[in-house]
């Protein structure tokens, strides 16, 4: 079953007077269970269709449609909520409060979800465990290598257990070692029965994939 369903997206910019096309006639299904890979060269829009699928960006015409919800009838607070219950969103720039512990940025999610407000903190080191760093909670951003603040985000976008995962370039500022680590843990979170979408330019990324498209020319193609 669909979780995620982009319906003829359109998307484009004006400058100028001029219309910008971006994204041209999207249409995908993306479902539980697998891990899908969407490359393109920068400035293809990959992050522009991200940012649609998330609800932050704005499209121009078409449909998306999250876990049977159509975006368009959600006001701001409806998608906030969406993202913070139903979408785990992991950056490239990891985006880790500096001053929160490994584990204390894995429970400011849950804080303002009262879902796993009484049991945060155990949930917070189970997920550091998942993604085996269970050793490392009581350790700042500043103390922690580049795969290790990546692997806390994850654990961190993981806190209110969403069913769809989307990744934004999450190996861009790794090495090939730590860039391994993150495609195999986003893998096993697809083999658990997540919906894990994620935007590479790395060719590594298709060792793990399941379904791998690209973006190009503002069309999203099936390799």
């Amino acid at each position: 079953m669909s979780v995620v369903e982009l319906i003829n997206i359109e998307k484009s910019y004006s400058l100028k007077n001029h219309e910008i096309p971006v994204l041209k006639n999207i249409n995908v299904k993306f479902e539980n269970g697998k891990f899908y890979a969407i490359m393109g060269h920068s400035g293809s829009g990959k992050s522009t269709l991200i940012s649609i699928i998330d609800g932050i960006e704005p499209y121009t015409s078409g449909k998306v449609i999250i876990n049977k919800k159509d975006l368009s009838d959600m006001n701001n607070k409806e998608k906030s909520f969406m993202r913070n219950n139903e979408i785990g969103i992991i950056f490239q720039d990891f985006f880790l409060d500096n001053y929160l512990t490994a584990l204390e940025n894995i429970v400011f999610p849950m804080t303002i979800n009262d879902k796993y407000k009484k049991s945060a903190n155990k949930r917070a080191l189970e997920l550091l465990k998942k993604v085996e760093l269970e050793n490392r909670s009581n350790h700042f951003p500043k103390e922690l290598s580049g795969g290790e603040k990546q692997r806390v985000a994850i654990a961190r976008a993981l806190a209110n257990d969403p069913n769809i995962i989307i990744a934004d370039e999450p190996t861009g500022n790794l090495d090939e070692e730590n860039e391994s680590k993150i495609f195999s843990v986003l893998k096993r979170l697809s083999q658990e029965g997540k919906c894990v979408i994620v935007v590479s330019h790395s060719n590594e990324i298709l060792k793990y994939a399941d379904v791998f498209y690209e973006l190009k020319e503002g069309s999203l193609i099936e390799k």
